[in-house]
């Protein structure tokens, strides 16, 4: 059986950005990662909006908005993990950042094989 375009891209092959799944993926968090830069993390919606865009994120882990990514549910977080201000997580590919890391401002993460 073939492959879909998005188990492609999460097996870092290349695929079609614009399939279906793919395009939904996609535009499903640019709609969290929205809703989120006008948000501070001590904003009620704050915890609710980040474990919507990477789900399984741990209570005790941070990301201080602005913060962008491709898709959120390709970022696995560990416990006390912090990422300042203006991160970017491009997870077409699986991150996974350890317990305790801290990450400074404008940092990048890139996963695509382009």
């Amino acid at each position: 059986m073939e492959k879909t375009d998005f188990e492609k891209m999460r097996s870092e092959e290349f695929y079609d950005f614009t399939s279906e799944e793919c395009l939904a993926s996609y535009l499903r968090a640019k709609h969290f990662c929205a809703k989120l830069q006008t948000m501070t993390v001590e904003d009620d919606d704050y915890r609710k909006t980040i474990e919507d865009l990477i789900p399984g994120i741990p209570e005790s882990s941070t990301i201080s908005p602005p913060f962008h990514c491709d898709h959120g549910h390709g970022i696995k977080l560990g416990e006390n993990v912090f990422i300042n201000y203006n991160g970017t997580m491009l997870d077409g590919g699986i991150i996974t950042i350890g317990s305790n890391t801290q990450i400074g401002p404008n940092c990048q993460f890139l996963t695509p094989n382009h």
